[in-house]
């Protein structure tokens, strides 16, 4: 399409959204050549015509950070995507007003989980509240999010509200529509493992965890609710841990 003269001035709209959607194939396919298509989204959001389109550039800036936030999720790259959040925020705070909420969420719920993988867990907590703080939001993050919550407490060893945390979350499941056993899984073996101490019982309860999991993801309709955060490979980082040198 850039071959035919004029295209990106004449239609910019269509040839953006085409961008958007390359871009999220690009996200999927893990390949580099995700940075050159990011790039050009962002030099066109510069153009002139852009100048009093503010609704375009805000999607520009949400659609591509979304994207090179999943690509360095998707790719392990996570402290290169904690490096960019910084630019996230600045932009958070220049687009807000035309963002919607789901935008918001999504966008949080991404930050959230790369700040776990990088163990910057307070920080974490930070994103996670946001999400928690916005329930009036009809979305697919929220009951991860209360998991991810728990995890985040576990990690922190604020043993002292993660009883009630997995209760809420509990009630809050049994009420939800969505039907993952996989959520459940993991809030029980949470609770059991909050109390453990004993390197050797805390490998052995990871393990027996991760075996459940996997046990569970032979089902394509639990293997879903991975697609909101790799629990997998998370256990596998805790079980690293607890590995000789």
């Amino acid at each position: 399409m850039e071959s035919i003269p004029g295209y990106a001035e004449e239609e910019l709209d269509s040839y953006i959204a085409l961008l958007f959607n390359f871009m999220y194939v690009l996200v999927e396919l893990k390949t580099e050549e995700f940075f050159i298509v990011i790039k050009k989204i962002r030099t066109l959001g510069d153009n002139k015509k852009f100048a009093s389109h503010s609704k375009m550039r805000t999607q520009i800036f949400m659609h591509s950070y979304l994207c090179e936030l999943g690509f360095y999720y998707e790719t392990g790259k996570f402290e290169q995507g904690a490096k960019l959040i910084a630019e996230v925020e600045d932009g958070l705070k220049k687009y807000k007003a035309q963002t919607t909420e789901y935008e918001k969420i999504t966008l949080y719920y991404l930050i959230a989980t790369i700040y776990i993988r990088t163990k910057e867990y307070k920080k974490a907590l930070s994103w996670v509240n946001r999400v928690l703080d916005m329930n009036n939001v009809l979305n697919n993050v929220q009951p991860m999010a209360r998991v991810l919550n728990i995890l985040i407490h576990y990690k922190l060893g604020n043993k002292e509200i993660l009883e009630h945390l997995i209760r809420s979350s509990e009630r809050f499941l049994k009420k939800s529509e969505r039907n993952y056993q996989l959520e459940i899984i993991v809030l029980k073996n949470i609770k059991k493992l909050m109390w453990v101490v004993s390197k050797d019982k805390l490998v052995a309860s990871f393990k027996n965890l991760r075996s459940e999991l996997l046990i569970l993801l032979e089902d394509p309709y639990e293997k879903n609710a991975l697609a909101y955060f790799d629990l997998v490979s998370w256990i596998d980082v805790e079980l690293k841990e607890f590995s000789p040198a």
